[in-house]
């Protein structure tokens, strides 16, 4: 009841959670695991941009577990995540004011500077997803360095030998994600 209570006031964070460790099956604990949340903004978003909505909600689920007022160590903030720095330079390339810190926490400046952010880095990685994610987390300066050390045309390969094991987890986490909100969708249809 708390479980379905959290998912019906929108708290997808505590929801999740409580999915995770409670029995059940795999086809009712994936909806709450695995909620579409924000996503009338996610699909608005993926459409404009041209991005896969699933692997947008698949990168959210992983950053902030849907906290729109998640903050990491690294001071990354919002539902996607942004870095401030990164949020500003992706603001000035749209023509829009330089976001500050606090509205970051807003769903819709997230996702509309996340989502851009997620559609530069698939453009610049020729729309590999893997690497993409992987830049997401570490940086483009870290993928593109491991690009150059990691000589594969197999993703898996390349993702398998991401020096860093934070972002190899990272980067199987989302692509997780996004077979579960995948199949989850195709079994809705």
């Amino acid at each position: 009841i708390l479980m379905r209570e959290y998912y019906r006031n929108q708290a997808y964070g505590r929801s999740l959670a409580l999915a995770n460790q409670l029995p059940g099956t795999d086809g009712e604990r994936n909806f709450y695991r695995f909620p579409l949340a924000f996503w009338t903004m996610v699909k608005q978003h993926a459409e404009e941009r041209g991005v896969d909505p699933y692997l947008i909600i698949a990168l959210i689920r992983q950053e902030s577990l849907f906290d729109t007022q998640a903050r990491s160590s690294a001071t990354a903030l919002g539902l996607m995540q942004l870095l401030p720095s990164t949020a500003k330079r992706i603001a000035k390339q749209l023509g829009m004011p330089p976001p500050s810190p606090e509205t970051l926490f807003e769903p819709e400046l997230n996702l509309t500077l996340g989502t851009q952010y997620l559609k530069d880095l698939l453009e610049r990685y020729s729309n590999n997803w893997f690497k993409a994610i992987a830049a997401y987390n570490a940086g483009e300066s870290a993928v593109d360095r491991w690009q150059k050390e990691i000589v594969t045309n197999h993703a898996e390969e390349f993702v398998a030998r991401i020096p860093y094991s934070e972002t190899r987890g990272y980067v199987k986490l989302v692509m997780r994600n996004h077979r579960i909100y995948q199949k989850l969708s195709d079994s809705a249809q």
